[in-house]
């Protein structure tokens, strides 16, 4: 019986050293790591187009205004945001490999857990055989005392086995959690990859269409550009004159109160108000990212204890509260909150700064004056946004957007750029 013993525990510890060989994590993941390093050097041949761009446009607008001037501008802004659709095609698919790597990676731990625990189940199996006789009768059964001695040893070795086995299942689980939370947060930035997409598009559009009209506007005539600057119909004010959003419940408010508040929100923050402004503009996008979702369809389950919270300090019933909605084309949730879209258990850790600062005692994500000072609060954490750093704001229009990986979503940070020098220049006017 000792040696059954000693044998038994021999081969269950060689089963689980093959069992490392045959399930190794890694492998397939160079494959994997071979197809997202091509990704990533096609998204750096693309970037420093971006980025030449980029500059090519910060020059343009430094020149004397003209009709070719404006064209060429545009003409800079459509071929970059047309690079950058592809920029953000490319991110979604190496985000997409590097999910499918994991997810491989989560099926070899799973069985991994399966291997471990049939080993358990040995060990254990062997423990209950010895467990149904007494240590009085085991001892009579032996001829030496020493044979009896070996056999407690031997079952001593079987119930440490036993112990590392639960540690090791302890551990893996672990591995397996981990391996879990990190493929939620790589689908997470998947679907804000896919949002900037849409937006990327209808930027495309717009642009497009802008530089159509401008044309018909002028005849393609220098002359009939001058004169309507002159007559103060430049064509970019009028886009750009009203920002329609949602406030509160819903009603549409007019450029003038939008300016207003984004000026109190500015006063108490030290946020520059073109910056403000652009912002709120992108985020809004002329209200038609503003949702009239709902939280049960919409909103991530996740979310839906701060957004009570939130209900219950207002007085209002969930259920009539609209929020953005959730992706159409794929998966993904909506549950953004007002008009700086913020998700409630982010407002809820900017909610006491808020009411500081306007003196509501509950600040309302859907009232223009506290959500506008909670964007402000959240973009003066940059360092340098409050002294007007322009490459500060850059990256803070980012983090506002994506977070700490803001660097995959610079075209956000473009267009907000963009729409601030238009403000910055129509309000200096």
């Amino acid at each position: 019986m000792i040696r059954l013993i000693k044998d038994m525990a021999r081969i269950l510890s060689i089963l689980l050293l093959i069992s490392f060989f045959l399930y190794p994590v890694g492998l397939k993941a160079s494959s994997f790591d071979e197809l997202i390093e091509q990704k990533q050097q096609e998204l750096e041949s693309i970037q420093e187009k971006v980025d030449s761009y980029r500059a090519q446009i910060r020059e343009g607008r430094q020149e004397v205004r003209s009709l070719q001037r404006e064209i060429d501008l545009l003409d800079s802004q459509i071929s970059q945001v047309e690079l950058q659709i592809r920029e953000t095609d490319l991110a979604i698919e190496e985000i997409d490999l590097a999910i499918r790597a994991k997810e491989e990676g989560i099926g070899i731990i799973e069985e991994r857990i399966e291997h471990e625990k049939v080993f358990l189940a040995e060990y254990l199996r062997v423990i209950y055989q010895y467990d149904q006789e007494s240590i009085l009768e085991i001892l009579l059964k032996k001829e030496k005392l020493s044979d009896f001695f070996d056999e407690v040893n031997a079952l001593e070795t079987v119930r440490e086995e036993i112990q590392e086995t639960l540690g090791r299942i302890k551990g893996i689980k672990l591995k397996l959690e981990e391996e879990k939370m990190e493929v939620e947060e790589e689908r997470a930035e998947q679907n804000k990859l896919k949002i900037m997409q849409e937006l990327q598009r209808r930027s495309l559009e717009e642009q497009n269409s802008t530089r159509k009209r401008l044309l018909v506007v002028t005849k393609g005539e220098e002359a009939r550009f001058q004169e309507m600057i002159q007559a103060g119909q430049d064509l970019y004010q009028q886009i750009n004159s009203e920002i329609y959003l949602l406030q509160s419940l819903g009603s549409p408010i007019n450029f003038e109160d939008a300016l207003r508040e984004v000026r109190f929100a500015s006063s108490v923050t030290g946020v520059r108000v073109p910056f403000l402004l652009a912002i709120l503009k992108v985020e809004s996008n002329l209200g038609t990212n503003i949702g009239k979702g709902n939280y049960l369809n919409d909103m991530s389950p996740s979310q839906w204890p701060a957004f009570f919270e939130i209900c219950q300090g207002l007085g209002f019933s969930p259920a009539g509260l609209p929020v953005s909605k959730r992706p159409r084309n794929y998966s993904g949730w909506g549950g953004a909150m007002g008009p700086a879209q913020f998700m409630p258990r982010t407002w809820l850790s900017y909610q006491d700064r808020v009411a500081s600062l306007t003196g509501h005692s509950s600040p309302n994500p859907w009232n223009l004056r506290d959500a506008l000072t909670a964007m402000a609060v959240k973009l003066a954490g940059v360092s340098g946004v409050t002294e007007g750093d322009r490459q500060a704001e850059y990256k803070a229009a980012g983090l506002y957007f994506a977070g700490w990986r803001w660097q995959r979503f610079t075209w956000y940070s473009d267009r907000v750029a963009w729409y601030a020098d238009i403000y910055e220049q129509t309000l200096s006017q």
